[in-house]
């Protein structure tokens, strides 16, 4: 019976409760459009590659090579658990200081010897900014592994990039603020008329 109420309120009061709504996805509509800013997704495809000279490994083998590279894939998505990464990234962007880069960034393996690296942030500039001081970043760090370890990590493919313009999705925050609006403003009006007596059913009396 209580869901009975509440549809027969927004029948006696549907005008009321439709305008309304309307009015809070139109102002939902203009906070979207004035004060979320559009973003620019940049998505790095990077593969990684374990050299290697033939003639100098005897028994060379190049499954053993892929796998080696596989692995260190996975120690490469764990630098970025390391919030030095960023802190060392951001001394090469300062236009990126204030931003939260590990909240930022998603990264990614993409099946073997891949690394998928997402970020979005305001600005078509700082997102080459980022995407530059990245594949620096990751090359130095692997240039200093291989120089320790005597190994011939690398990575390959940094120029296959993409940037996004990405705007915030008005019409479907419009439209999940309208139907909200409908259920809330029903259910005040539904209160309004508990408060105010108001009888509209015999079960009432």
């Amino acid at each position: 019976m209580e869901l009975f109420y509440f549809f027969s309120t927004f029948l006696r009061n549907s005008i009321k409760i439709i305008a309304l709504s309307v009015v809070a996805a139109l102002l939902m509509a203009i906070a979207t459009k004035t004060l979320m800013q559009a973003e620019y997704k940049t998505t790095i495809f990077i593969s990684v590659i374990n050299k290697v000279e033939q003639t100098i490994d005897q028994n060379y083998d190049p499954l053993s090579y892929a796998d080696a590279a596989d692995r260190f894939t996975e120690a490469m998505l764990g630098w970025f658990g390391n919030p030095i990464i960023f802190r060392d990234i951001t001394s090469k962007v300062p236009e990126a200081s204030t931003l939260d880069l590990a909240g930022v960034f998603k990264i990614r393996k993409q099946e073997k010897q891949n690394l998928n690296i997402r970020f979005s942030v305001p600005t078509e500039a700082v997102a080459l900014k980022l995407k530059d001081a990245t594949i620096a970043y990751l090359k130095e760090k692997i240039q200093s592994i291989n120089k320790e370890s005597n190994t011939q990590f690398g990575i390959t493919g940094e120029d296959n990039f993409l940037i996004e313009h990405i705007f915030p999705p008005t019409t479907l925050y419009t439209a999940v603020t309208f139907g909200i609006a409908l259920i809330l403003f029903s259910l005040l009006f539904l209160f309004l008329e508990v408060l105010q007596g108001v009888v509209s059913f015999r079960e009432q009396v």
